[in-house]
């Protein structure tokens, strides 16, 4: 799939036309980049590269196709997959916000029940978790602090995509409808700005850890790696997933990295608890309030304002 997006590519002296991804395979692919069983749970070295891959793909539809023509704004949105949830439930669903599983024909727990837009409650869990990996959990930080890269490089190149909209059209509502803007569009309280500067913060803290817990279940546990493992065989073409769709309960897992109470990872990192956890995740911390002071005064007010 990522040849199939840079395929082409030469220069500006002519329109090259691309493979536009499904917004369902961007999604998959934002799942992939940073689950576990594919990252620090990885049985062998093609199933990190499934991980290494999925980033790529990502990284590449955003720089040649752009956010908005790539879907992320959908894909990313976890309505979508609240919808999903709601109409296996048989409730009514927003046919504008609703992915349609077939079409995509993607036939995988990663694409629904262990999407990372299902484990989480909001971009704001992923955030927080994220950094309270950097200041407590260094092995799932080295895989998070890859994420929050590609998220930050979308919400920026999406602002600026809709601020060229916004200086063609005269219309600062195209602001409105960027990515970042669709994650703060809850933020109309207190407790609610409060939420995310805590997530942007988050430091590892057992107060932090309890407000932004891990995104998928058993996260922290590290996979032993066999001498010989068996894997089944994988072939998407034939839509055969091979190991990928097992139950994290058939795992075998050694190195739990908790202690005390359940979901309370201990320090594995170099940072104690209580900081920031190191230049690298300082430096994403910097970029997401960069980004914030950006947006319009109404966003700024939402966000900024009150938050102490």
């Amino acid at each position: 799939m990522n040849q199939l997006l840079t395929a082409g590519v030469s220069d500006d002296s002519h329109i090259v036309a691309v493979y536009a991804p499904l917004q369902q395979q961007i999604a998959l692919a934002a799942t992939l980049a940073v689950h576990p069983q594919f990252t620090t749970r990885a049985k062998s070295e093609e199933d990190l590269q499934v991980a290494n891959e999925a980033l790529k793909f990502l990284h590449n539809a955003n720089a040649v196709i752009g956010s908005i023509q790539a879907g992320f704004f959908s894909a990313f949105a976890f309505e979508s997959f609240f919808n999903v949830r709601r109409r296996k439930r048989g409730a009514a669903t927003s046919p504008s916000q609703d992915f349609d599983e077939d079409a995509a024909g993607i036939r995988s727990v990663f694409a629904t029940d262990k999407s990372l837009f299902s484990q989480a409650e909001d971009i704001w869990q992923i955030i927080g978790w994220a950094f309270n990996c950097s200041a407590r959990l260094d092995t799932r930080w080295q895989r998070w602090k890859l994420w929050l890269d590609l998220l930050l490089d979308v919400l920026e190149d999406d602002w600026d995509e809709h601020g060229e909209l916004v200086r063609k059209t005269g219309s600062d509502q195209n602001y409105g409808k960027s990515l970042i803007m669709l994650y703060l569009r809850g933020a109309g309280g207190r407790t609610e700005r409060r939420r995310i500067m805590r997530a942007v913060l988050a430091d590892g803290s057992e107060k932090s850890l309890q407000a932004f817990p891990e995104v998928f279940k058993n996260e922290t546990r590290e996979r032993r790696v066999p001498t010989e493992i068996e894997h089944k065989e994988l072939n998407l073409d034939e839509d055969q997933w091979g190991d990928y769709d097992m139950d994290d309960e058939d795992d075998e897992v050694l190195g739990d990295l908790q202690s005390g109470p359940a979901n309370q990872p201990q320090n594995t990192s170099a940072n104690s608890s209580g900081n920031l956890g190191g230049p690298e995740s300082i430096q994403l911390r910097q970029r997401l309030l960069t980004l914030v002071r950006k947006l319009p005064l109404v966003a700024k007010r939402i966000v900024l304002t009150d938050c102490s």
